[in-house]
């Protein structure tokens, strides 16, 4: 089959001031094996030389590049990408992650012999540029397939640039403008509540660490994360069914790191309120309880630090 008849796909790229990471972006998607693709980019008002970047990427007839007047926040980017979009599948990215050049062919494939709604896959986690240390995220999923209760449980994916979905069963519009950053958790549950997702555990994109657009700072989004859990709860559990405990575990899981991010800045007082929530779920209730009474132990972020390795064992 020619690359021409296979779906297209519509790769969407927000950016917002990444001159320094965004040629390396770039190239990485003009040069996937998969060639039958669109790439839409939307520059929120850059002022540090990324629309310089994004010129020269104008030669490429796949590339369509929009210059927005006034910042529309990462989800206000994203819902205008989708709505150009006119590929059967949308492959969602951000400006400063680097895909491998197989990611888009095997994320493909999966999803034409799959009744699968989405598809996704491990990530490498490494620095500026894809250098530095690198670190695998992965996770096992029952026959690599990724339900809603797996969704929240785990608090999304690897990566959201590790995503791609069916435009037929995303939602209009994708992202809820009501999360106004980490808006992608959202969407997610949204598409696994419709139809199960499909894993690939490989890495197919290094996920880069230093990016400051894109939410990779959990202290900037906590209450876009409580108010997702609250609307997955309001829209698709029933008290005390399966999908209400992996709503409590998620809200515990992310309320102990919340705590524990506290904890390690010196703030018990504010810690104890994060961590007097992580309380709710049966299987980490017992390290939450030690983690909320060391909150009245005047312990420096030192000692934290040192626990970071054995919080990370219960909680992540």
């Amino acid at each position: 089959m020619a690359q021409l008849d296979l779906p297209l796909v519509s790769v969407i790229v927000p950016v917002y001031n990444q001159a320094l990471l965004l040629d390396k972006t770039l190239q990485s998607i003009v040069g996937q094996e998969y060639k039958n693709i669109e790439i839409l980019i939307s520059d929120d008002g850059s002022n540090d030389g990324t629309q310089a970047v994004l010129q020269s990427f104008k030669h490429d007839h796949r590339v369509t590049i929009f210059l927005q007047n006034q910042n529309l926040g990462i989800t206000g980017n994203y819902n205008f990408l989708v709505a150009h979009a006119k590929g059967e599948y949308i492959a969602v990215f951000s400006g400063d992650d680097i895909m491998m050049p197989d990611k888009l062919s095997k994320q493909v494939a999966a999803l034409n012999f799959s009744s699968a709604g989405f598809c996704h896959h491990a990530v490498i986690v490494t620095g500026l540029n894809g250098l530095g240390p690198q670190k695998l995220i992965s996770r096992k999923y029952d026959e690599n397939r990724t339900t809603l209760e797996d969704v929240l449980r785990n608090m999304g994916i690897p990566g959201s640039m590790s995503l791609v979905y069916r435009a037929s069963v995303g939602e209009v519009p994708a992202f809820d403008s009501s999360i106004a950053t980490a808006s992608d958790w959202l969407q997610l549950i949204h598409l696994s509540a419709k139809s199960a997702g499909i894993y690939i555990d490989e890495p197919l994109c290094y996920y880069c660490q230093d990016g400051a657009y894109n939410g990779k700072d959990p202290t900037k989004y906590e209450d876009d994360f409580l108010r997702t859990i609250e609307l997955a709860r309001m829209r698709y559990a029933f008290p005390g069914d399966n999908i209400d405990r992996a709503c409590n575990y998620a809200l515990s899981r992310y309320s102990a790191g919340a705590g524990f991010r506290r904890l390690m800045r010196g703030d018990r007082a504010q810690a104890r309120v994060q961590l007097r929530r992580s309380l709710g779920s049966l299987k980490l209730f017992p390290a939450a309880v030690i983690l909320y009474l060391l909150t009245y132990l005047p312990l420096g972020g030192g000692f934290y630090g040192g626990l970071k390795k054995i919080y990370k064992t219960f909680f992540a």
